[in-house]
């Protein structure tokens, strides 16, 4: 396995530079790894490798460049067809102007639901909803000819795809209620902004955070 410092080796051609190997611990999402360490002038290094596959992505050598690519999972799509295509042509245009949504969704989120199955009475003002890592979205929404949009229904899937990381990492029992819907809500307008989302929906996103603060 190759092991990826070519700082280090830079380094390691000036002789003014001070080469320790350390040993502390590297926990990455929470779980102990065994890796060396070295430190060279207070900067510490580890395998490029090591620490990218443990994130969820691959390295590849191509010639003389390292390219480092998520290795990603769309959610399973349970519903009609045309429902579906909705969904995916939404995640297409997350995975194109905002890979840090996409992303979020396809490490966190496990399956959408777009069927026409009641949406429990509690939920049934929401777009969508997200219980663990299964998001069900309301179809109401994507019968609204206005609002049936691929940015806004991108932003509904990031707001959840959120929650679903909130879930995975336990936050929802760590933190309060309006933290939690905040912090969806700034990453759907963030979403908004970066697919140039129209004016009517980043306001209603912005209502909706509105709604966390006061």
């Amino acid at each position: 396995m190759r092991i990826i410092l070519i700082t280090l080796l830079l380094s390691l051609s000036m002789t003014t530079s001070t080469l320790s190997w350390a040993s502390p611990n590297v926990y990455i999402n929470g779980t102990q790894k065994d890796l060396q360490v070295i430190q060279i002038d207070g900067k510490s290094f580890v395998p490029l490798r090591v620490i990218t596959e443990s994130l969820g992505s691959k390295v590849e050598w191509k010639e003389t460049d390292i390219y480092i690519t998520p290795d990603l999972k769309r959610p399973s799509i349970k519903g009609e067809a045309k429902y579906t295509n909705m969904i995916n042509k939404s995640l297409d245009l997350l995975s194109i102007r905002n890979p840090v949504g996409y992303i979020l969704i396809c490490k966190y989120v496990s399956r959408i639901n777009v069927d026409n199955k009641p949406i429990p009475k509690q939920e049934s003002d929401y777009y969508a909803y997200t219980l663990f890592d299964t998001v069900t979205v309301n179809t109401n929404l994507l019968e609204d000819k206005e609002k049936n949009i691929p940015e806004f229904l991108a932003a509904i899937l990031v707001h959840e795809g959120v929650h679903a990381a909130q879930n995975g990492f336990q936050f929802t029992l760590l933190s309060n209620k309006e933290d939690i819907e905040k912090e969806a809500y700034v990453y759907a307008l963030n979403s908004l902004w970066l697919l140039n989302a129209p004016k009517w929906s980043v306001d209603e996103v912005l209502h909706g955070l509105g709604s966390t603060i006061d």
